[in-house]
């Protein structure tokens, strides 16, 4: 009996250690700092990412993800980087207010021995980059609106905000397919940075202008939103073709409900995942490859696909 008892309690002697190291464990788990500074948290779309990291940032209890608001200022973007390198942030994400001055951002970050995720800005000077092929986005977009236009016709195009790389490169994409048709003209481009009400006053005046155009081609679709309320407002909707990218929600439903022609869907969650799980590895493997994610055209027949995601 005093045998059988003895076995008991070195049994739970041993459960006992077990479990204390266990806990230590627990206890002195590794945990990893990565900044995640965005351009404005004021960019529709943007928030879109900032959920994505959030959600993220919660299924990886071992990390804490700090996010950073740029309002849109290069300078007060370059002050935040510089502070995250200052507190020794394990790895920075950068989606840039403007290109050119990240590449001051990841040199500071190269220095310091702080690994540097390049988002939306495939630049040399980045340890990994996740990018979105945004000239085949603007290709995409207008190779759309030219067919819907039979190949001939009036276009007028909406930039988002200048320096950034996407815009950019969507406008680029445009216009190396318009250079393909010379029956379909560009008779206006002017700058929306991105915003709805933008948007709106730029259609207002193109209207009281009197411009002769067949098709509204815009760099995201707050600004196709915004046109879109001002030629309702002008009850002239239904003359021309208004194409956005993004698929935000708000957008598919105006689609839904026939009041946008095209937009492209572009996935804020998987560049927000891919950003952060490459983050990772640079932390813990010490590299990580680039990647490239293509928006996908979005037409009215598709509409419901992707308003479920």
């Amino acid at each position: 009996m005093k045998k059988g008892l003895s076995i008991i309690l070195l049994m739970l002697m041993l459960l006992s250690l077990v479990v204390g190291c266990a806990e230590k464990g627990g206890e002195n788990e590794e945990t990893y700092t990565i900044g995640f500074t965005v351009n404005d948290f004021n960019d529709l779309w943007v928030t879109y990412i900032l959920g994505a990291v959030k959600a993220w940032d919660e299924e990886h209890p071992e990390v804490e993800v700090v996010l950073g608001n740029s309002e849109s200022d290069v300078s007060k973007q370059m002050a935040i980087v510089e502070d995250w390198i200052t507190q020794g942030f394990d790895a920075i994400c950068v989606k840039p207010v403007e290109l050119e001055a990240t590449i001051a951002m990841a040199e500071k970050c190269n220095e310091a021995g702080i690994p540097y995720v390049a988002v939306q800005q495939p630049i040399d000077e980045a340890d990994v980059r996740i990018s979105q092929n945004s000239v085949k986005t603007g290709e995409d977009q207008m190779q759309a609106v030219i067919d819907m236009l039979g190949g001939k016709g009036k276009v007028a195009i909406m930039w988002g905000e200048p320096g950034t790389l996407v815009c950019t490169q969507r406008i680029d994409g445009n216009k190396n397919i318009l250079a393909k048709y010379p029956d379909v003209e560009m008779v206006a481009e002017e700058v929306g940075n991105w915003q709805r009400d933008q948007g709106m006053a730029i259609m207002e005046n193109w209207l009281q202008a009197g411009l002769e155009v067949d098709a509204i081609v815009c760099c995201n679709d707050e600004m196709a939103l915004g046109a879109i309320l001002a030629l309702e407002a002008a009850g002239v909707r239904d003359q021309y073709i208004v194409a956005g990218i993004d698929a935000t929600p708000e957008a598919l439903e105006f689609m839904k409900d026939g009041r946008l022609d095209l937009t492209l869907y572009a996935d804020a969650e998987t560049l927000a995942r891919k950003s952060l799980e490459a983050a990772m590895k640079l932390i813990t493997e010490g590299h990580a490859e680039d990647e490239m994610i293509d928006d996908i055209l979005v037409l009215p027949e598709d509409v419901d696909k992707y308003i479920n995601k």
